[in-house]
């Protein structure tokens, strides 16, 4: 198989039915990202930042309430969702969108490789198996910043290659490298870095190419560039918001590694996982192909190890790197959640089609049945447990429209802002633990958790009517006092 575009081209054509199966499940990935809400806790929280951004047309500071800028992470992410709301709008697919063009954009990218490394018939096997990881499936219909960061590690780690592997490397791998290395940085922060380079950095010294790798990265200019494609935005945050660098650099990428538990998160409960956790998420990221894996562990040893070794060695040591080394890295860290490995996953990819023993028609029908399987399951699973779930207030928001039109008047929801409510209501709400605008004989509707329910009851009972029940948020009609004559002064 040749390495030019017609190639490419002409093996697609041969496989036309893979492609359009391929496409299915881009399809179906759409469908599930238009038709399930947005939730609490991360996905509501990263929405309502980008939508704030949409609605003041403010890009930095991003903004986490009214009052709190966001420091949690660089702004890349939000950039492109807050993007993807002027062109199309506030809804449920705009906002997991850029995540589905960016899971796309690897596969992409993944393809580019395999036909440098003239391997082009490997490229619908290995984007079956990357599509149908379970974690990728979920992370590419999910307001996330992994997707992106995946886009950028996996760029870098195709352009460092392409940097070493030719004598004399073209200038434009190194201006791709560097330049997808300023993205993550715009993206994630500083781990980007780590992940793309310990790897790179651990290969090239055991492949006696360290002096090369400087050499033909450009390594001096390229971190020039890096960095003036990250620091304006860094300096401008620092500038608008004092005290940013300290808490990012130090607190989101020192503290929160070393410290279990860390106290000084801003944006929720810091976790405290065992040593070692990330091993089990890498594990979880490998399903359901961990099965596979497995299964020719035990049945097919013998062939699986010799097809394995048959991989020539600098590929198969380099892709191992990239999947074990940043996963070392974090093998002692305690706050660290399983999307942390979804960077990974191109690798363990790439090395499981290489060394598998299934045929490509194999792999791509099991690939095709995984992805279906877990859209079934998502959808179930919405439809049983979260279309009713607290985490789901999309349903009291549209109730509260609905009547809206009929008798306006303000919406009041008891306790802490939730960000599914906030990104709904688009702002209309107000909150508090408080009756609202008390003994004011205008229309109001107010929407109670059941654990503040015994205070407000006295007042609700006098002259409102219970709309419905979402999870443990009861929605209730107050028409004015003028029309059912009651009093909630008391």
């Amino acid at each position: 198989m040749g390495k030019g575009p017609q190639a490419l081209i002409s093996y697609l054509q041969t496989n036309k039915i893979w492609v359009l199966l391929l496409f299915i499940i881009v399809a179906g990935r759409v469908w599930l990202a238009s038709y399930i809400p947005v939730m609490e806790f991360t996905e509501a929280r990263y929405a309502e930042i980008a939508r704030k951004a949409f609605v003041l047309d403010q890009w930095i500071p991003l903004w986490y309430r009214e009052d709190q800028p966001f420091w949690g992470k660089p702004p890349l992410a939000f950039w492109s969702t807050t993007l993807s709301y002027y062109v199309f709008g506030v809804s449920e697919l705009a906002t997991r969108l850029p995540s589905i063009l960016y899971t796309a954009a690897t596969m992409l990218v993944i393809s580019c490789w395999l036909r440098l490394l003239d391997r082009t018939a490997l490229i619908l096997p290995v984007c079956f198996v990357y599509s149908s990881f379970f974690m990728v499936l979920q992370s590419a219909g999910t307001i996330l910043t992994d997707p992106l960061l995946t886009l950028c590690t996996t760029t870098v780690m195709l352009a460092f290659w392409q940097c070493l592997t030719q004598e004399k490397a073209l200038v434009g791998w190194s201006i791709l490298l560097w330049s997808c290395l300023g993205i993550g940085l715009l993206t994630k922060g500083p781990v980007v870095l780590v992940l793309c380079g310990l790897p790179c950095g651990v290969w090239a010294l055991t492949q006696g190419r360290f002096l090369k790798a400087f050499r033909n990265t450009w390594f001096l200019p390229g971190i020039v560039l890096m960095l003036l494609i990250a620091s304006p935005w860094y300096y401008l945050q620092e500038q608008r918001t004092p005290g940013f660098l300290e808490y990012f650099l130090i607190g989101e990428h020192f503290y929160r590694f070393t410290e279990p538990g860390w106290e000084g998160d801003l944006y929720g409960a810091a976790k405290d996982q065992p040593i070692g956790m990330i091993w089990l998420f890498l594990l979880i990221g490998l399903l359901p192909w961990l099965f596979i894996i497995l299964w020719e562990l035990i049945f097919r040893r013998d062939k699986l190890f010799a097809k394995a070794l048959a991989v020539e060695k600098p590929l198969s040591v380099y892709l191992g790197l990239w999947l074990l080394m940043p996963t070392l890295f974090f093998t002692f860290a305690g706050n660290i959640i399983p999307t942390y490995v979804i960077p990974m996953l191109p690798s363990a990819a790439i090395l499981l089609v290489m060394a598998t023993t299934l045929r490509p028609a194999q792999i791509q029908w099991l690939g095709f049945v995984f992805a279906v399987f877990f859209f079934v399951l998502l959808l179930t699973a919405y439809e049983f447990y979260f279309k009713s779930h607290k985490y789901n207030q999309k349903p009291v928001i549209d109730e509260y429209h609905r009547l809206n039109k009929l008798d306006p008047g303000p919406l009041h929801y008891t306790g802490a802002e939730t960000f599914s409510f906030v990104f709904y209501g688009g702002g209309v709400a107000t909150h508090g633990r408080v009756w609202p605008d008390s003994g004011s004989p205008n229309t109001k509707y107010i929407a109670v958790r059941d654990m503040w329910i015994k205070s407000f009851e006295p007042r609700l009972k006098v002259r409102c009517t219970k709309q419905m029940q979402q999870g443990d948020v009861s929605f209730w009609y107050c028409p004015s006092i003028n029309k059912n004559g009651g009093d909630d002064s008391q």
